[in-house]
């Protein structure tokens, strides 16, 4: 399948337009600054704000004696670090010296885990929230990669997505392919592709937008497809779109007649007007199509171009709107329910979909 029939066929067309209202709620502003892929409430930083206040509203004046307390543990000849604690002092962290306290608790903790009898709890979500709020990147990555903290505090999807979020607003986006890597060789919740990590691996890909970059993508869009992973949609459109990139800005493709009868479909499409929903041609895509067509002195390719041109401006199929800014728009979607069995239930099944042996071994008993 030409790179001209996978960018404009209909459903990927449909795709675009799905999230077409999402551009009207923009600003000028948002189109400049580097944006998140996945919102706040999504990665459950929001309700990790929300209880920050419960329990500073809860400690009131007592927050610095509190912190004295945990300190004078952690200054004690045999350290030790409760679970109600570190909990506690995530929530109530506001400063650097905060944030190093924490640290330290994270630490000791990891060593103590497994030699008392403390009920297990997953701290790395709420750690990566609270440095994603602090804005703390590095310190997440220099965590994230600590030999001091024990295997598997971070090893939690929701962990690795709001740390790859974190590195790619930062514009680190070599990072994000090192922590993809590892939560692939650790098959962290059951999964070789984590569904959202997917997205912004992706998204990754295309700001590095080189050779290599390009092939990365194809070998974990490639590998995702050979244990039957749903691909999101973001990843795959953003895996046209470096495609198109390539092949459009680097190499001479002279594949006019097969692109000028997709668009002959877009305009001549035999259904109701009520249901041409999604048939529209972003203007920078059939702007480089008709440029490559000038390039060549045809006479008559020139000709029909402009008169298809015409046609999409006549029906309002074009639409001017930069193909890499909609596709990194925020992603708007609720989170899994709090509930936690009902979590855990959840993402049960969905490693089991996901993944090719568990599902055929559900099948087989």
């Amino acid at each position: 399948m030409s790179v001209f029939r996978y960018i404009l066929r209909g459903n990927i067309l449909s795709a675009f337009k799905s999230q077409a209202h999402l551009i009207k709620q923009q600003t000028l502003w948002n189109f400049i600054e580097r944006r998140p892929i996945f919102t706040a409430y999504k990665l459950g930083v929001e309700n990790f704000k929300r209880e920050r206040k419960n329990y500073f509203d809860r400690l009131g004046g007592l927050k610095d004696k509190y912190e004295e307390e945990v300190k004078a543990k952690l200054d004690s000849d045999q350290p030790i670090v409760h679970t109600t604690d570190l909990k506690a002092m995530i929530h109530l962290a506001d400063d650097k010296a905060d944030l190093d306290m924490v640290i330290r608790m994270i630490k000791v903790f990891s060593k103590q885990k497994g030699m008392t009898p403390f009920t297990p709890f997953m701290f790395g979500p709420l750690v990566m929230r609270l440095l994603y709020d602090m804005n703390e990147t590095q310190t997440a990555l220099d965590l994230f990669n600590d030999p001091e903290i024990g295997d598997g505090f971070f090893d939690q999807i929701i962990s690795i997505t709001i740390l790859c979020q974190m590195l790619f607003e930062a514009g680190r986006y070599e990072d994000i392919h090192s922590v993809i890597q590892y939560a692939m060789r650790k098959f962290i919740g059951g999964v070789k592709y984590p569904y959202d990590c997917l997205v912004l691996v992706a998204a990754a890909c295309l700001k590095q937008n080189t050779k290599e970059s390009h092939k990365r993508l194809m070998e974990y869009i490639d590998g995702a497809l050979d244990v039957h992973v749903d691909i999101p949609h973001r990843a795959l459109l953003i895996g046209a779109l470096l495609c198109l990139k390539h092949l459009l800005y680097c190499a001479k493709i002279r594949h006019f007649k097969e692109a000028f009868e997709l668009l002959g479909d877009v305009i001549h499409e035999d259904m109701p007007d009520e249901f041409k929903t999604g048939r529209e041609i972003f203007q920078c895509v059939f702007d480089e199509i008709k440029t490559r067509v000038e390039e060549s002195d045809n006479k008559e390719l020139q000709h029909e171009v402009k008169r298809i041109e015409r046609e999409l401006v006549a029906g309002y199929h074009l639409i001017d709107v930069d193909l890499e800014n909609f596709l990194f728009n925020t992603i708007y979607s609720k989170r899994l329910p709090q509930d936690g069995y009902r979590q855990r239930s959840f993402m049960r099944k969905r490693a089991i979909s996901a993944n090719r042996i568990l599902r055929d071994n559900k099948t087989q008993n």
